[in-house]
């Protein structure tokens, strides 16, 4: 018995020993992806480590992203070769950036005061499990590493397999995030020159050494939780934006928020989809807060619309341009903010009747989108709870028109009193055109011949949310007749590219997209923006 108990024993002691926290090599590369399963973000990279050279790179998406760093006697240097997307084209430029010298950043989590946990199989593959713990006022966060072996040389070489991160809530032991990092491909060995020799620093624009994070190869490598950067974002973003919270509790909330919204527009603007998204002051919102935006109802009813005329439907390809844009024109007035409020049908509508009253008197005046926020009720709109473009058109065409901003008022961003204006005051319509749907030739020459269109379209994309540049073609933006829930104006249509796009302008500041606009594909339905599309006729 005492014999077997020494057995156990030493056995125990050399199990234990056995399992220490892996030292990685000095020279290696890896792939992998991290995954983000509550932003439903997996984001795949391979990586090169030079610690002999001071040199690291990190391509993201098969390349279509590539960050360097370079550390020698005079500095830290960090480099992208990124996408670049604005409406004279595509390009990849460079940017790059100096801070004072600091050993090379490592891509592997350093497991030195890790513990040795279990062994179990990760992936198909028998793995030892080092984690570690870490407990402040807020949360506590749960850290695994998941090391391989390889025999084959006769050593036990590790590798890494996995790294997991677990963070919950320490009051109410909620999950407040979970995030992991899958690796394969785990080599040792020198790294080649050409590797690191693919451009030209000299060919790099420069950029300001505080946002050097935004550069780094390791933005979210090895730990995504530590990456400092995301307070710099967000203390930038509430300086900005002029955010304030009512207490720390609610701050580490809106923090928590806008570190997944942020990582969602990093992943996307990796993929190299053809448009880039950006942080906006929606940073901190869920996705459910930024809903309350979208109140444009769905009309099945539009009897009392007025057929597209024939003498458009059937106006020679030749006379139509290429492109067109009414903010050339002066057409188009200044893009606003419908603030927390569901008002965005009377923004598109008030949009429409003052580019038609443009090509009427070519005048260019401010409509009152409060006049329709108030007013308009007797034809089922709802102020901030939403409303239709029929239900707009109509209350225009029985009151006898609709007043300026300046006669009536500036827009509230909530619902007031309806007041009275004098008929003289007015701006009438006599009616209003609905264009025949999924109808993209139709759309077109409705806005070179009638001006802006007033259009309904998905936006529940969080990607329409955070959009600021290129030609946005999300697939999951929805186009059933019945799934379009917000309201705004297709001012112009045009080509980047080779890519045809429509004009879009939103109501949601200039804070938002292309100082207030989008380019929308125009290939098919995008979005559903030919599902419903209205111009007034005076």
């Amino acid at each position: 018995m005492r014999k077997s108990i020494l057995v156990y024993l030493s056995c125990l002691v050399f199990a234990t020993y056995s399992a220490k926290p892996p030292k990685w090599s000095k020279n290696y590369s890896v792939s992998g992806s991290i995954h983000f399963p509550k932003a439903s973000i997996v984001q795949p990279f391979q990586a090169w480590f030079d610690s002999k050279n001071k040199r690291v790179r990190v391509d993201y998406n098969d390349g279509t992203v590539k960050k360097f760093e370079f550390v020698n006697a005079t500095g830290s240097y960090y480099y992208s070769l990124i996408p670049d997307y604005h409406r004279d084209g595509i390009t990849q430029i460079c940017i790059g950036t100096r801070k004072p010298m600091r050993k090379a950043s490592v891509l592997l989590p350093n497991a030195r005061d890790f513990q040795y946990e279990q062994t179990k199989r990760i992936k198909g593959v028998k793995c030892d499990g080092f984690g570690s713990k870490e407990v402040n006022e807020f949360y506590e966060k749960k850290v695994t590493l998941w090391v391989g072996y390889n025999r084959k040389s006769g050593e036990k070489i590790p590798y890494p397999v996995q790294f997991d991160t677990t963070l919950y809530y320490k009051e109410s032991g909620g999950l407040r995030d979970h995030f992991f990092i899958d690796y394969s491909d785990y080599k040792t060995s020198d790294i080649p020159e050409d590797v690191f020799q693919i451009f030209d620093p000299k060919d790099c624009y420069e950029t300001l050494h505080t946002r050097h994070k935004k550069l780094s190869p390791f933005d979210e490598l090895p730990d995504p939780s530590a990456a400092h950067h995301i307070d710099l974002e967000f203390e930038r973003f509430t300086r900005k934006y002029n955010v304030l919270y009512k207490n720390s509790r609610e701050k580490m909330l809106r923090k928590d928020i806008f570190r997944d919204n942020l990582r969602y527009i990093n992943s996307i603007n990796k993929a190299n989809l053809g448009y880039k998204l950006a942080v906006n002051h929606f940073a901190d919102r869920t996705p459910d807060e930024i809903g309350i935006l979208n109140q444009s109802n769905f009309q099945r009813d539009y009897l009392d619309a007025r057929k597209f005329p024939e003498k458009f439907e059937n106006l020679d390809n030749d006379a139509i341009p290429e492109s067109f844009d009414w903010r050339e024109h002066n057409a188009v007035g200044p893009v606003r903010d419908q603030g927390d409020c569901g008002s965005c049908y009377a923004f598109a509508v008030v949009g429409a009747v003052e580019g038609a009253y443009f090509l009427k008197t070519g005048k260019l005046v401010n409509l009152s989108v409060q006049a329709l926020m108030d007013c308009s009720w007797m034809q089922r709109n709802r102020g901030c709870l939403g409303g239709t473009a029929r239900g707009s058109y109509r209350w225009i065409t029985r009151y006898g028109g609709i007043p300026t901003e300046e006669d009536y008022g500036p827009y509230l961003g909530i619902e007031d009193i309806c007041r009275p204006i004098s008929a003289s005051k007015l701006i009438p319509i006599t009616g209003y055109v609905r264009l025949p749907s999924n109808d993209k030739r139709a759309l077109k020459v409705a806005i070179f011949k009638r001006g802006p269109i007033a259009v309904t379209i998905d936006t529940s994309p969080r990607s329409f949310q955070f959009y600021e540049s290129g030609i946005y073609n999300d697939p999951s933006c929805r186009s059933g007749n019945d799934e379009q829930s917000h309201a705004a104006l297709a001012v112009g249509y045009g080509e980047l590219d080779g890519k045809k796009y429509w004009l879009i302008k939103n109501s949601w500041s200039d804070y938002w997209g292309m100082k207030g606009y989008m380019l929308m594909d125009a290939s098919g339905n995008t979005c559903g923006i030919l599902n419903t599309a209205t111009y007034p006729e005076m």
